[in-house]
This record gives structure tokens, C-alpha cells and sequence, in this order.
């Protein structure tokens, strides 16, 4: 959830870039083991003024305890190595807790780690190199519902993902509406873009994901994004349109790429 934060960290509101108002800020529960390392990414990220560091933990099991407490938005889990183990607290049955977005800035990342934290539900997993400016910009994105995966791990992303053995068209039914909102995902388009392609609302188009995923037992954008690119539904849907290849699914900014949400 966002929420509305007055006073901000230094006692004034915090003008909205669209209506002059109370500005909706991102509230960030940031965990890392060294303080020296928290101290620098609070500094960093509160250097957008739509972003709050409203906790600091040394571990993820103490963010566990206090995360209902603080009520944060995104959690930023700093200098992970092993994921699975690391984000364990903040997961039931190998799924990261409902309504918790995690972004993971990972020491060494690698093609199996990050695998690993999209089956997790992760919602960012970024490479430390990361700069200020991407990362203020990831913490964005997966409040809006995106997934943000490093930009050089993308492409070692996809191609180990198509090649595993996924539900094929033949052995799963979809509506010819839900192929056309999967082709726009795998574009690189938002909801409100593949609902303005399609002329339907963009509610429409959430309820003909929720199917495809209760379907194809996918968690997330990203999973269905790399399906439609290996199932050949990344192109144009019935009546025109255009977009982006499969290749480009997870496009987004320089070092980070995105599967778009609302």
C-alpha cells in the first residue's frame, strides 16, 4: 500500500508533482548487516523525496518481527548471497509473504540466484553496481506491481526460463483475449497500454491475467511474460497493434529492465 506520509522526514508536506498536494511516499524497510551500508542507502534513497526509510534491520528475520509495525511499502534486502536462506523469514512455503514486496541487491548475482528469487516472488533483484538513480527508480517500479531484474542478468534470465518445460499451448486452453494480454505483456507493455490496444478497461485486463496465472500456475508477471515470448504469443493481437519483441519482455531503463504493471 502507499501511503500518504505528513509530516516527511524533515517536518514539511511534500508537494505533488500533479496536483500541488500531499504527495503519496514510498515507505522502505531497508536491511542490511553493515550499519555503515544502511546509513549510505537511507541517505541515497531518501534523496528522492517520494521515498521513506521508515525502518532498518541487520537481518530478515528481524525485519519479520517489525515489518507489520512499520508499515513499509518495499523492502530492500542489501548485500544477499544465498536467497533462499536469506529471505526465508519473510516467506511461507517458499513464497515471499502476501502483499510484501522485496527488491534484492545482490553481492554476486548469478542466473540461478535470480531464478530462484522470481520463483520466490521477489519483486527486484539488482546487481550491486546498481547507481542511486536506478535504484530510487526500482523501488518505484515494483510499488506500481513491476518486476525489476538487472539488465545483464535478463538475458541469461529468459533464455534458461524458455528452455524449461512450461505449459504449451496445446495442453493449456486460453481465451483469445487472454493470449492477446499475454502478447502485450510479453511486449513490454503496461495494463493500461494493453487495455487501450484491446479497448477494454484496465481492470479487464487484471482479470484475464488472475486467469492465465490460475491456469498456467504462474505467481507473477514475469513468469507469464517469458511463457507468451516462448509460446510465440509476442506478437501483435487480432486487429493491429504493435510492441516490443519476446526478447525484450523485461525492458526498462539502462542497467534494469521491467515487466510493467498498471
Amino acid at each position: 500500500m502507499v501511503k500518504e506520509i505528513s509530516p516527511t522526514r524533515d517536518g514539511h508536506r511534500v508537494p505533488s508533482r500533479d496536483t500541488g498536494g500531499d504527495v503519496q511516499v514510498i515507505s522502505v524497510f531497508l536491511i542490511s548487516r553493515f550499519s555503515l551500508a544502511r546509513h549510505v542507502l537511507q541517505s541515497t534513497l531518501e534523496g528522492d523525496p517520494y521515498i521513506k526509510v521508515v525502518a532498518t534491520a541487520e537481518t530478515s528475520r528481524e525485519c519479520a518481527l517489525q515489518l507489520s509495525a512499520a508499515g513499509a511499502d518495499v523492502v530492500i534486502a542489501d548485500g544477499v548471497e544465498l536467497v533462499g536462506q536469506e529471505l526465508e523469514p519473510l516467506a511461507i512455503g517458499g513464497r515471499i509473504l502476501p502483499g510484501v514486496r522485496v527488491v534484492v541487491i545482490a553481492v554476486q548475482p548469478d542466473e540461478e540466484a535470480c531464478l530462484e528469487a522470481v520463483r520466490m516472488g521477489v519483486s527486484g533483484y539488482l546487481a550491486a553496481s546498481v547507481t542511486p538513480e536506478e535504484l530510487c527508480r526500482a523501488v518505484h517500479s515494483v510499488q506500481r506491481g513491476e518486476t525489476v531484474v538487472s539488465e545483464h542478468m535478463t538475458r541469461a534470465l529468459l533464455t534458461h526460463l524458455a528452455h524449461r518445460s512450461w505449459p504449451t499451448k496445446e495442453t493449456v486452453t486460453l481465451t483469445r483475449r487472454e493470449r492477446d494480454v499475454l502478447g502485450g505483456l510479453a511486449r513490454g507493455l503496461t495494463d493500461k497500454q494493453i487495455a487501450a490496444q484491446l479497448l477494454v478497461a484496465p481492470g479487464t485486463v487484471r482479470i484475464h491475467l488472475r486467469s492465465v496465472y490460475r491456469k498456467l500456475g504462474f505467481h507473477n508477471r514475469a513468469q507469464a511474460a517469458v511463457y507468451a515470448a516462448a509460446n510465440g504469443l509476442d506478437g501483435a493481437p487480432t486487429g493491429g497493434g504493435g510492441g516490443r519483441t519476446g526478447a525484450m519482455a523485461l525492458a526498462g531503463h539502462r542497467t534494469s529492465r521491467r515487466v510493467p504493471g498498471a
